[in-house]
């Protein structure tokens, strides 16, 4: 198969790093793959060395179809359509629908164009039942796919340290922006009132300045609670991070899936979450992780404060976390996504000219 991608990103977010094991494993099962791409962010290397050419134009001949990444890049579908069958994969959620809400007629449009949808949440089709549902109308339903995110950490990167007291290292993994409510998390790590609780943030730092003042001043005023340790490329060293932290947090107001929970999940970190429409039937309060309204600081701090304090609930939950993370394989997710391009590429009814 001779695929043709398209994104604008190359940097470290979960839609990129989604992106790029599609295409690697294409490229090692003998297919040809080329990315349209203009930027020098860190994944174009990574591509390169797995033998992915990173283009800024191409000859669509040479490709049997299309990959579109990302719904930022929507402009692309109509330019590929009259040449490729294009799969269009729509990462976003309602936060990003809300603030591009102008764009809706061309998103309709590349809705129209694209020979396959695929949305990334198939346990309840957040997005293509809620966020987008408005503009799928008169797309026939066996074009609208939905695969789910998918992860693989080696064994030997799971082993965690016994831990015979309660945890006091908290993380949260994402870009330190307001989609993703870092003020909420260190509003209430400070609220915890423990000198012991130690909370890092890992993720890009290019919108910092974009978060509340008062998180600023927390962050100035409490040095010892909180490390910044901005974005991490090497995935090794992500995991180290993982490991050794005791609780896994995340405040954010909008998500599709969030591949960090599941990766912390996986490593068998109890997990305090945002209650989101988009994890109904995955995470459970008190079954599998730790849920609170968002915005809901009281909440969280006592989410918090219970899996830093009682290791026995943590440890619980910890357990049940792995359990549910350990169902989402890179395997399912590179099966669904090589089959969403192979029907594009039989599709006899869509076939461009």
């Amino acid at each position: 198969m001779r695929v043709l991608a398209v994104t604008h990103s190359l940097g470290c977010n979960g839609a990129a790093w989604a992106l790029c094991r599609v295409l690697v494993a294409i490229k090692d099962a003998g297919g040809t793959v080329d990315v349209i791409y203009k930027g020098n962010e860190p994944f174009a290397e990574y591509l390169q060395d797995h033998g992915v050419g990173i283009i800024a134009q191409a000859q669509t001949r040479q490709y049997d179809v299309a990959l579109v990444n990302t719904i930022i890049d929507h402009g692309w579908v109509e330019e590929l359509a009259a040449f490729l069958p294009v799969v269009f994969w729509v990462h976003e959620g309602a936060s990003y629908r809300d603030n591009e809400i102008r764009l809706a007629i061309k998103w309709q449009q590349a809705f129209r164009l694209s020979s396959r949808l695929v949305f990334v949440n198939k346990v309840n089709e957040y997005q293509s039942e809620s966020v987008f549902k408005s503009f799928l109308g008169g797309i026939e339903p066996h074009r609208v796919l939905h695969v789910n995110y998918g992860i693989d950490i080696p064994v030997q990167a799971r082993v965690r340290q016994n831990r015979e007291s309660p945890g006091s290292s908290i993380i949260s993994v994402g870009s330190v922006y307001p989609r993703k409510c870092p003020d909420d998390i260190v509003d209430a790590v400070t609220r915890m009132g423990n000198p012991k609780i130690h909370c890092t943030f890992v993720g890009g730092l290019d919108w910092m300045h974009l978060n509340g003042q008062s998180m600023k001043d927390s962050l100035a005023k409490y040095p010892a609670l909180f490390t910044l340790a901005g974005e991490i490329m090497d995935e090794q060293q992500k995991l180290r991070f993982l490991r050794d932290s005791d609780v896994f947090c995340s405040a954010s107001c909008d998500e599709t899936f969030n591949i960090s929970a599941l990766e912390a999940a996986f490593m068998g970190l109890p997990l305090a979450l945002s209650d989101l429409p988009c994890y109904q039937g995955i995470w459970k309060h008190g079954v599998n992780a730790l849920l609170a309204p968002v915005g809901a600081i009281d909440c969280l701090t006592w989410n918090l404060r219970a899996l830093t304090q009682d290791q026995h609930l943590a440890a619980r939950l910890g357990r049940a976390a792995m359990q549910t993370a350990a169902q989402y394989t890179l395997e399912e997710n590179l099966r669904g996504m090589t089959d969403a391009l192979l029907q594009a590429v039989h599709d006899p009814v869509r076939r461009p000219g």
